[in-house]
């Protein structure tokens, strides 16, 4: 049964990392070329940098010779051009069936631009996380993600194709509708949570001036999914996993360029990235050499989708 299987996709994630690597090699060369002839700003990029796709045969090669950005240079390319994308979007805009922003958390909000396969891909990963996150059929769910933000409309597709019972929003995500998601939980039992910290806080908070233990208002609830960027420390999950007795809390966040979403398992011990759909690579700050896995150095994250 689906219900008792460990991985959502057993293939992928499970994979040898030399089959991986060839994976990445294969989908790397040709989003470069794609990337090249299809995008202002990465044409530009490249050819500032002496670059075609062509030279490009190896990971390695493109470790060493691909160059990166920050997302400053597309703030700056906005201002220049006044292209609501900053020159990054490599297909008609027509093809578009959704844009979606960010919080704007470090300063002017981004916006997301979706095709239809754009939809499917960020699909299979909020699927994989979910999954991860012991979501499965049938269960019926309670969130607080509003379809304008990418990560909630990603994650609302990985509901659909989960299959859930039922998927209720319960708020929106600020602590001041947390009498909302209380309400949702009272009155549909739900056994799935998806929350901001704020939220889940907020909810503790309402039962307080109710005189209810959050406990006995959430018994119904066995796992969630929560926090989406603030830090959990192990103590902050035990904590909130015993103030509303949860069997486990999860993890995730992510980062809207590039769409990547991150969920840690019930190992707590970091975010998983999917290797076929993400490149990661470390960095020094300073001298901006690559960073060996594993080294425990502090350095800058690359993400390539």
């Amino acid at each position: 049964m689906i219900e008792e299987r460990e991985y959502w996709n057993p293939i992928i994630e499970t994979m040898p990392q030399d089959e991986l690597k060839e994976i990445q090699t294969k989908k790397l060369l040709w989003m470069l070329r794609y990337a090249y002839l299809n995008s202002p700003f990465y044409h530009r990029l490249y050819d500032e940098n002496n670059l075609k796709p062509e030279d490009i045969k190896t990971i390695d090669e493109y470790r060493k010779r691909v160059p990166f950005y920050k997302k400053d240079d597309i703030r700056e390319q906005l201002k220049k051009t006044g292209d609501p994308f900053g020159g990054i979007l490599a297909v008609p805009q027509e093809n578009l069936v959704m844009i979606h922003p960010s919080t704007g958390t470090t300063g002017l909000n981004t916006f997301m631009p979706f095709t239809r396969n754009d939809y499917e891909r960020i699909g299979q990963v909020s699927i994989r996380n979910s999954w991860m996150a012991k979501m499965r059929p049938k269960m019926k769910v309670v969130a607080n993600p509003i379809g304008w933000h990418w990560y909630a409309a990603s994650y609302q597709i990985s509901f659909l194709k989960l299959g859930v019972h039922e998927y209720i929003y319960g708020c929106i995500p600020h602590a001041l509708t947390a009498s909302h998601m209380f309400n949702a939980i009272t009155r549909f039992k739900p056994e799935y949570c998806i929350a901001v910290l704020d939220v889940i806080l907020g909810v503790n908070d309402v039962c307080r001036r109710l005189g209810m233990d959050p406990a006995e208002a959430c018994d119904s609830i066995k796992y969630t999914l929560g926090t989406m960027g603030e830090a959990v420390t192990s103590k902050l999950r035990q904590t909130l996993q015993d103030t509303w007795g949860l069997e486990d809390l999860f993890d995730a966040g992510g980062i809207g360029d590039g769409l990547y979403a991150l969920c840690d398992c019930r190992a707590h011990d970091g975010f998983h990235s999917w290797g076929d759909l993400y490149h990661i690579e470390l960095i020094d700050d300073e001298t901006q050499e690559l960073l060996p896995s594993g080294s425990g150095e502090r350095g800058e994250y690359l993400v390539t989708n």
